[in-house]
């Protein structure tokens, strides 16, 4: 009866420790891939984000230059243009004052 019945059922039961243990190793090796991972995503998340603040601060300060640049183009597109007129004006060309009143 041991021969037949005990001897596999320990056998078995050995084996079956084993494959357990071996299971335990696996779970913990994946584990430790999962948790190194996860930090990894959580690292290029954070490194996305702050290249996102980067890029609106960028965006921000460009558009505030080519809003001074808007600006500025046109402050001297104004004086050339009142600086046109003033040397049409004094084209040696004299107009009367009392056309100059009404």
């Amino acid at each position: 009866l041991q021969s037949e019945v005990e001897k596999p059922f320990l056998t078995f039961r050995e084996n079956f420790k084993k494959d357990m243990k071996r299971f335990d190793h696996h779970i913990a090796d994946l584990r430790k891939q999962l948790v190194g991972r996860y930090a990894a995503v959580e690292k290029a998340r954070k490194a996305l984000a702050d290249r996102q603040k980067e890029l609106e601060l960028k965006t921000q300060q460009l558009e505030s230059k080519l809003s001074n640049k808007t600006e500025e183009e046109i402050k001297k597109a104004r004086r050339k243009s009142t600086q046109a007129g003033q040397s049409k004006g004094h084209s040696g060309v004299k107009v009367p004052r009392r056309c100059l009143l009404f």
